[in-house]
């Protein structure tokens, strides 16, 4: 008899527990959770123009991620001057007069954090490319290269493979995606045209890769055209 009781006193109740569980007021918020990182790792992604002339200056602007105002700039190891802060992704230089070579470059925001762009400057004793730049392009989310890439690639070899200029390879990507999954992406560009250029032939030595992500637009409009004139990478031989 009091298991019959227990039974019907069950059947009862449970409806009114279920309904009790399932009301938005009763539910428990857990304000223990960790919140979502969004901040952006300081990352310095390239200078434009990327090419001087060994032993005298020039206005340059640097590329990146989380810029802080009050940011120093160092060149090979020397002070950047007329450092002028533009925004969290881009600071104006003027790059010291160094030696001809390449030369790393080096923000540091005032609470101490910085980051390198290695080989970022490139000084030769004369201006001017000797060999024509090269564009290649890329399909929607990929670094491979393309037939069409290739063919771009085998003719600035035929230019370059006797020399001791050096070649520059900048990634870019469209405006979707996030920042720095943009840097990622167009590194990974970058260092795919690095390796076919390599590969035929070009002393890794002379080979230097950077990736703008999206700062840097060819088309600034929006749609399909847009976005497949701005997946590409652009090789300079100076």
């Amino acid at each position: 008899m009091r298991s019959t009781l227990r039974h019907s006193w069950l059947l009862f109740l449970a409806p009114l527990l279920l309904a009790s569980k399932c009301r938005p007021d009763d539910e428990v918020v857990d304000t223990n959770k960790t919140p979502i990182d969004v901040n952006v790792k300081l990352q310095v992604a390239g200078v434009d123009p990327a090419f001087g002339v060994a032993n005298k200056s020039f206005d340059a602007e640097v590329f990146g991620a989380a810029f802080e105002k009050g940011a120093t700039v160092q060149v090979g190891g020397a002070a950047a001057t007329s450092v002028e802060y533009a925004g969290s992704s881009s600071i104006s230089i003027t790059v010291p007069a160094l030696p001809a070579g390449s030369w790393d470059l080096v923000v540091t925001n005032p609470g101490g954090a910085s980051a390198t762009l290695r080989r970022a400057v490139t000084l030769s004793e004369s201006s001017g490319p000797s060999c024509p730049k090269a564009l290649v392009y890329f399909d929607l989310d990929s670094s491979s290269l393309t037939p069409a890439a290739r063919s771009q690639l085998d003719a600035l070899v035929a230019c370059a493979r006797t020399g001791t200029m050096s070649l520059r390879v900048e990634g870019h990507c469209d405006a979707r995606g996030t920042t720095e999954y943009n840097l990622a992406l167009g590194q990974r560009r970058a260092d795919a045209v690095g390796r076919y250029l390599v590969g035929l032939g070009i002393s890794p030595g002379r080979v230097a890769s950077t990736s703008y992500g999206e700062e840097r637009l060819a088309d600034t409009g929006s749609g399909a055209t847009a976005d497949a004139l701005n997946r590409r990478a652009e090789v300079y031989v100076k």
